[in-house]
């Protein structure tokens, strides 16, 4: 699923119970991008794979979420050698 944060969308600092919103394979969801979202643990052996755009008129740029200096902070990325299911077993020792 993913969690979302109504009204975060103009004003980032809102105080509002947020929404989960589960969807079926095949499903479309479409948003505000500038709302406060994160989408949730996937809590099967299964593979989650999704398609993320976004979309804004040419002059608008998101310095917040795409700068260079906000991911500078990031660790690396885990290692994609293990499968899916052995990065699970890695996990549930946990």
């Amino acid at each position: 699923g993913t969690e979302f944060v109504p009204g975060t969308h103009a004003d980032w600092t809102a105080s509002s119970h947020s929404y989960v919103l589960d969807s079926k394979p095949g499903d479309a969801l479409v948003a505000d991008w500038r709302l406060k979202h994160r989408g949730l643990a996937n809590r099967t052996r299964e593979d989650r794979p999704l398609l993320y755009l976004t979309y804004a008129r040419p002059w608008f740029v998101d310095k917040y979420n795409f700068s260079s200096e906000r991911y500078e902070m990031l660790p690396p990325l885990c290692s994609m050698d293990a499968t899916r299911s052995e990065r699970a077993d890695i996990r549930d020792m946990a």
